[in-house]
């Protein structure tokens, strides 16, 4: 779908329900700056979301551009797919998938300075840095805490998959169940399958996958001691 359409969409949700949630638009955009900022002021003129990923395969400018149009969206790195395993990472960018997606972090970060001194625009803000947020399976998590990114970002963490889910398309290596994914640092989880599908091979329902799923995001707000 094009911008203009999943705008619409979502305007066309918000209209109808009268509720007030957030909207995560996972597109992973990744084109030109020109094409970028048109893309956010698509989002601008109807709703504008409160998660936007963004594909690392962009120039720096480009979130500067995402910036401006949409200065109330939370901007989300997406650097390697949740499917991609260790071993294909490693074929494909000659590193882990931790170990790319901490390159793509320091390059921005360091490319913001001059994007800001070119734009004008003091590094404060919004502009304090060029996204919030950073995608990343749970099995990344412990490496880049380590570099101490959890001071700067929050993360987006898919494949989340419990024992009793199936692995489903994505890379088991990588994956979690909720309750160790939100203990090694995960924030913004994201589940389809775990919630929509459960596992009907494996005899769980949706809906006692739901059950079961929420069971353990309080038995870590429990051990953790999180109201």
């Amino acid at each position: 779908m094009s911008a203009p359409a999943i705008a619409h969409g979502v305007n066309a949700v918000y209209e109808t329900t009268q509720a007030h949630f957030g909207g995560f638009i996972d597109t992973k955009s990744g084109d030109v700056s020109g094409t970028l900022k048109n893309y956010g002021n698509c989002f601008q003129a109807f709703a504008e979301p409160s998660i936007l990923t963004i594909s690392a395969i962009i120039a720096t400018q480009g979130f500067m551009e995402i910036r401006k149009a949409l200065p109330n969206t939370q901007i989300a790195l997406f650097s390697v797919p949740t499917d991609m395993s260790r071993e294909e990472c490693i074929r494909h960018h000659d590193m882990p998938p931790a170990e790319k997606i901490t390159k793509d972090i320091n390059f921005f970060m360091t490319e913001w300075d001059s994007v800001c001194e070119e734009e004008g625009v003091e590094k404060k803000g919004i502009f304090a840095k060029p996204f919030d947020l950073v995608v990343a399976a749970p099995g990344d998590l412990q490496y880049l805490n380590a570099q101490q990114f959890d001071r700067f970002f929050s993360w987006v963490t898919p494949n989340i998959r419990d024992e009793w889910m199936d692995d489903d398309h994505q890379d088991a290596q990588r994956g979690m169940g909720v309750y160790e994914a939100l203990a090694h640092g995960a924030r913004w989880i994201v589940m389809g399958t775990q919630l929509l599908k459960g596992n009907p091979a494996g005899g769980i329902t949706a809906e006692e996958s739901q059950r079961r799923t929420l069971a353990e995001i309080q038995r870590f707000k429990k051990d953790f001691k999180i109201e």
